[in-house]
């Protein structure tokens, strides 16, 4: 009985820390495009769904949205927050994105240094 316990807790676990996790992944994923769309000008090719003179406006409120919603979903759900309580999943995310990133970073580095 103690290890369907367990297992049946750490399913729950699993799925409370795996949830709002993909949320913040996916929403980084989506926000990535409408950031170069706004910083790399010189780049951007238009396609057959450009918007023309709202296309800046239409992606920076996308960005703003996007971020806004990553931020509230950082945060736990109460409003006493104890180390208990508090939502670490932005820490996992960031973590696993410089861990992803850190070859990246390291062959820039060495390949401008040498």
């Amino acid at each position: 009985m103690g290890v369907f316990r367990s297992s049946f807790v750490g399913s729950l676990l699993l799925r409370a820390v795996s949830s709002p996790l993909n949320v913040i992944v996916s929403l980084l994923v989506m926000a990535l495009p409408d950031c170069l769309r706004l910083t790399a000008e010189s780049r951007f090719v238009p396609d057959p769904f450009y918007l023309g003179v709202i296309s800046k406006p239409t992606q920076a409120f996308a960005l703003m949205t996007q971020v806004h919603m990553i931020i509230m979903e950082a945060f736990p759900t109460s409003s006493a927050w104890t180390a208990a309580n508090f939502n670490y999943k932005w820490v996992v995310t960031l973590g696993t994105i410089m861990v992803d990133a850190s070859p990246v970073i390291a062959f820039t580095f060495l390949r401008a240094i040498c």
